[in-house]
């Protein structure tokens, strides 16, 4: 995929990941709107490491902060995809691969509010592991995280095949 900033064109290190229902591309700003219709409501906030977004600059402010952690380099690898249903085109979450060792890697995710405790969610992480054990051999271990109240991501990570192996404590700083 070729990207163009004033005039240059660039290869993207996302590739575009499809099914018959959804399309998995490069997170870009023209999905400002759609990420802040998702990372604006306070119930996401609850489940995710970030407050919620007060205004659509802060929407693009986080799109350019994870544009520019993308890289396919080992040792340093992150892609992070904007997740579109192809019937009516939204925006509907954002999934992420971030290795964190020479063999292993974790499944991040936020979705929109509307599509919890729906099939979306877990098709695109099926879709992401897919992608990430057939492109990246060197991982033998993809995990996912979730805060432990958080029943319906937890729920999510076991129908994809996750087990439950325990709780960090004092592990990050979460919204201060």
């Amino acid at each position: 995929m070729l990207n163009q900033i004033k005039g240059i064109e660039l290869l993207s290190v996302v590739p575009t990941i499809e099914s018959s229902e959804l399309v998995l591309e490069e997170l870009t700003i023209a999905h400002a709107e759609g990420v802040f219709a998702f990372a604006s409501h306070d119930q996401v906030a609850k489940t995710v490491t970030w407050e919620a977004h007060k205004n659509i600059n802060e929407s693009k402010q986080y799109i350019r902060s994870v544009r520019s952690k993308q890289s396919i380099k080992e040792g340093e690898l992150f892609l992070c995809w904007a997740v579109r249903k192809k019937a009516t085109g939204k925006i509907i979450g954002l999934i992420s691969i971030t290795e964190l060792g020479p063999i292993r890697a974790q499944i991040g995710y936020v979705f929109h509010y509307d599509h919890w405790n729906h099939s979306e969610p877990m098709n695109a992480i099926l879709m992401v592991l897919d992608y990430t054990y057939q492109n990246f051999k060197r991982f033998e271990r993809i995990q996912g995280r979730c805060f432990p109240s958080n029943s319906t991501s937890r729920n999510l990570l076991q129908k994809v095949g996750m087990q439950f192996e325990g709780v960090n404590r004092a592990m990050m700083m979460v919204q201060g």
